[in-house]
């Protein structure tokens, strides 16, 4: 967990004040989208005579790629499963808001989603933590099917920071 926020504050260093940004051409941004997961995975070494490589394989790291391919959805810098987040939490070590239950590809169970505050540069993280009450009543409120409600909500997380994509995504879902 502190390497993927220390990954994404090192891009934002880099973007502002080191060479990244200073070479690219202006208005461009280069995003890192991160996806982290808890479980039980399988280590070793496969291959054949003169050309090894290690491999993890498990329904752990499966669910950590699909999680990772929703930070753009989501428009997040690290996002974690519930399962990750519940252990956290004892810790009080990071600050999140829940996304939802999401249905992610290859898993049977809709899988609980958090978006991890602490790598956000300080003003949009303060945003998101003023929106994290809205945004879960509004996502409860879908959930349970009550979408004029939910929209409703996602639009006022939206006054308050027009660039949740989380919020605009449900708000889209409440749409169709």
């Amino acid at each position: 967990m502190r390497a993927a926020i220390e990954m994404q504050r090192a891009l934002h260093e880099a973007m502002t004040h080191g060479a990244l940004g200073a070479c690219l051409p202006p208005g461009t941004e280069v995003t890192l989208g991160i996806g982290l997961h808890f479980g039980r995975i399988e280590m070793g070494i496969v291959g054949e005579s003169g050309r090894w490589d290690s491999s993890v394989i498990s329904d752990a790291v499966n669910t950590a790629a699909r999680v990772e391919g929703l930070t753009k959805t989501f428009g997040a810098e690290v996002l974690i499963t519930g399962e990750l987040a519940n252990r956290m939490a004892a810790t009080g070590a990071i600050q999140t808001r829940r996304l939802g239950r999401i249905e992610v590809k290859g898993r049977g169970a809709r899988v609980d989603l958090h978006e991890v505050l602490d790598s956000l540069q300080p003003a949009l993280r303060a945003l998101r933590h003023a929106n994290a009450p809205k945004l879960a009543a509004a996502i409860v409120a879908f959930e349970a099917g009550l979408l004029e409600a939910a929209a409703e909500g996602f639009r006022g997380c939206l006054t308050t920071d027009p660039t949740d994509r989380a919020a605009q995504h449900y708000l889209q879902l409440c749409a169709k």
